[in-house]
């Protein structure tokens, strides 16, 4: 028997695999099920790099699920396991001669990256909290890099930019159905509405969910703006999405697909006054028939932005709003970085911010630009300028010779998101824009790669006649 093992490795896998299946039978007659089901989803997920990608960088709509409904996600990361999967995808891709030489040309932009992750790490050494700078940078500098540098290496040609753009667009697709479903849900049964002011996916952060139905929304007003003939589907689409985006009850998200769209609206420079009326009809046609036809609470949150809400405070009941809010702790933060010179050059430390605030209940103040001036001070903003120009510059060069359909759709995105970093989230909770910038910048390489490509066949053949 060990010899006929020896001799058909095929043979030992197979014998192999049934004798664990007949052990782990003894545990539950399903987990075999189970195994053999995670083994395919892991073999079709690992070769398809891009839908890994997108997993990765939406994680937060699944994973409040997953770890509500699976004892076993309550230990290990959900987050870990894909990110350990690409990895090693990641890095048997590089094996590649050719993507290694791809790769060679965003020699600028990773450099400007991981500088930026360098000098969070130098920060942490004088934060008045290592141990939360640590595990504040190592998150960045793990999850991040995979999501900035994985695009560029997954997207090598202007078909995997456009399987990129699907798949998450069917991502975002299938999260806006669930909520607008379990809202139709509700209202067939005949519960209560009152308490119904926030709808989500799953169990996520509704920001997170809304922040994915905003980018989708942008993108779609985007096509419908810029491509020669109204593609009534887009329209349908873009409205589709921004609804969803309102149902969650979350403010920011829905006011960075306005300045995003608004933004693509001037950078284009060929929209017609037609195009443009049709597209603010349309969002005034949104506007109007939620108030008119969706509960009630769901819009409540809209009409109470400046006027605040009744909320449940250390204080008991009070009068809370959102926007004064923040406004508190932006000068919060400003106040920090001006404190002294000391701050003003090098800031408190990477998460450094929340030593305001002795309980922890505030971590960061909800704008990016001020948590780097607060706590990387004005060296630090540098830093991270440099590294975000290497991205402007090639996406501002590109604006002269005109975007293709895949570099606008990933420009409103990226203009949404970076938008959506003004109101809410951390360094790590907008970990989505390096996502969306690394998918610009490789869209735009592949663009030009491809265009350099015929243009030297033309030659070639010119030459050859």
């Amino acid at each position: 028997m060990h010899k006929l093992l020896k001799r058909n490795p095929d043979y030992a896998i197979l014998v192999g695999t049934n004798a664990l299946a007949v052990a782990t039978t003894a545990i539950h007659p399903l987990i075999p099920l189970f195994m053999a089901g995670g083994l395919l989803a892991t073999i079709f997920i690992a070769a398809n790099q891009q839908l890994l990608l997108v997993l990765l960088v939406t994680v937060s709509l699944v994973k409040g699920a997953l770890e509500a409904n699976f004892y076993f996600f309550q230990t290990v990361d959900y987050s870990l396991i894909i990110s350990g999967l690409a990895l090693l995808i990641l890095g048997w891709k590089l094996l590649n001669p050719e993507i290694r030489q791809h790769l060679g040309e965003y020699r600028l932009a990773i450099t400007g990256y991981l500088v930026w992750v360098v000098w969070m790490g130098v920060a942490s050494t004088y934060a008045p909290r290592m141990d939360w700078a640590l595990l504040h940078s190592l998150r960045f500098a793990f999850f991040t890099s995979i999501l900035f540098i994985g695009p560029l290496i997954v997207i090598n040609s202007i078909k995997d930019s456009r399987q990129v753009l699907i798949i998450f667009f069917v991502v975002g697709g299938l999260g806006a159905l669930y909520l607008n479903g379990n809202l139709a849900y509700i209202l067939a049964s005949g519960a209560p509405l009152v308490n119904l002011t926030r709808l989500t996916v799953l169990k996520a952060n509704p920001i997170a969910s809304a922040r994915v139905f905003a980018i989708c929304a942008a993108m779609a007003a985007s096509f419908v703006l810029t491509q020669r003939k109204i593609n009534w589907r887009w329209l349908f689409l873009m409205v589709f999405f921004i609804i969803s985006a309102i149902f969650t009850g979350s403010r920011g998200p829905v006011l960075s697909f306005l300045a995003a769209v608004s933004v693509m609206a001037v950078i284009s420079g060929r929209i017609s006054l037609k195009r443009l009326s049709l597209l603010v009809a349309a969002l005034l046609f949104i506007g109007i028939a939620l108030m008119l036809l969706a509960p009630a609470g769901l819009t409540t949150r809209f009409g109470l932005t400046f006027a605040g809400e009744i909320a449940l405070t250390s204080q008991g009941l009070t009068q809370f709003s959102t926007v004064t809010n923040r406004f508190q702790m932006w000068q919060m933060a400003l106040e920090l970085w001006t404190s002294d010179l000391r701050h003003f050059l090098v800031g408190e430390g990477p998460a450094g911010y929340g030593i305001l605030f002795p309980w922890r209940n505030v971590k960061y103040p909800h704008n990016l630009p001020l948590e780097i001036l607060a706590e990387f001070g004005l060296i630090g903003m540098a830093v991270f300028l440099v590294h975000i120009t290497t991205i402007g510059k090639e996406t501002i060069l590109r604006l002269k010779s005109g975007l293709s359909t895949e570099e606008q759709l990933w420009l409103a995105a990226t203009l949404t998101m970076a938008a959506s970093t003004m109101f809410s989230g951390d360094l790590n909770d907008n970990r989505m824009l390096w996502f969306l910038m690394s998918c610009l910048l490789a869209s735009i390489n592949v663009r030009r790669r491809e265009q350099m490509a015929q243009h030297q066949s033309k030659t070639g053949k010119r030459a050859a006649e």
